[in-house]
This record gives C-alpha cells, structure tokens and sequence, in this order.
C-alpha cells in the first residue's frame, strides 16, 4: 500500500483547526483503505477506539505522519514510485 500524505489546507481545514491552538490543529492526515466496523480491531462495539491494536496496526503510517515536514518516513520511502 503506498500512502500519500498531504498537508491539510484549504477552508475544511481552516474551519477545523479555528479556536484551537497550534499543538491542536490538523497538520496532515491520510485516508485508510480500509472501513472499520464496529466489533473490529479498531473499533469496540459501542464504537469506542481500540488505541493499542490502532497504534500497532498503523505504526508505519502514523509514524510517516509525524516524519520531517515534506520528507517522507523511512516505511514510506520503499513504497516510492520506484518500487513499483
């Protein structure tokens, strides 16, 4: 899966981030393939996140959102356009 993290602009952005300080706003984001389902991994029945199994299933993706601003983290790189 090659992820594409883009830095969040624009007025939904702006809208969000209003009345918060700068430790709080969104910065970047990334949109999963996937749908989490209640009862799943990610999400408990009545809907409350599973943090641990989240943190440990998207370690590579979280970690690449936190990477060097506009430098891509290292599980990133070999997902490049070079390799495939």
């Amino acid at each position: 899966m090659r992820e594409s993290h883009q830095p969040c602009r624009g007025e939904p952005r702006d809208s969000a981030n209003s009345g918060l300080s700068r430790v709080e706003q969104i910065k970047r984001f990334t949109i999963l393939p996937t749908f989490w389902e209640p009862g799943g991994d990610e999400i408990t029945p009545t809907m409350k996140l599973e943090r641990t199994p989240v943190a440990a299933k998207y370690a590579d993706i979280i970690d690449s959102l936190y990477a060097g601003a506009g430098e891509p983290a290292q599980a990133d790189r070999a997902n490049g356009p070079e390799a495939g």
